[in-house]
């Protein structure tokens, strides 16, 4: 079970290879730690605050 910030180094490592990361991929990383809402917005603040970009799945091209 990943941590919080073991799920944050993934999304930010994931979101440096792409140039940014999908809200499914923040849902799919946090899935095994059973992703609440407070846990979610917590990544979603510490992934802007490191520059990844969060868009939706439509926008990804």
């Amino acid at each position: 079970m990943l941590g919080v910030q073991d799920a944050v180094e993934t999304l930010v490592t994931l979101g440096k290879k792409k140039g940014f990361v999908t809200f499914n991929d923040v849902y799919l990383v946090l899935k095994e730690n059973q992703a609440d809402p407070q846990r979610l917005d917590k990544v979603m603040e510490m992934l802007e605050s490191r520059g990844i970009e969060i868009i939706d799945e439509d926008d990804e091209e």
